[in-house]
């Protein structure tokens, strides 16, 4: 499992070059090109909404990449 900074979209990084943050497709594109069983995104941008969070997930086409929620524990 990885545990995946996806702060941005892509379309969100690209006017923040350099702050040290990854987007959320790159966890995607990661997650389809390694062998990683699971990619969990976390450290959302702090002005999104349940309902963005939401979004995001339905346009995610992996089913082994996840947005982590405050309160998820996993087994390893």
């Amino acid at each position: 499992m990885v545990v995946w900074e996806g702060m941005f979209t892509d379309a969100e990084l690209g006017r923040k070059a350099r702050w040290g943050h990854s987007s959320i497709e790159q966890a995607e594109e990661f997650t389809d090109l390694s062998n990683v069983k699971k990619t969990v995104i976390c450290h959302h941008a702090p002005y999104r909404t349940d309902a963005d969070i939401d979004f995001l997930k339905s346009r995610i086409s992996s089913d082994r990449v996840s947005f982590g929620r405050e309160g998820e524990s996993f087994c390893i």
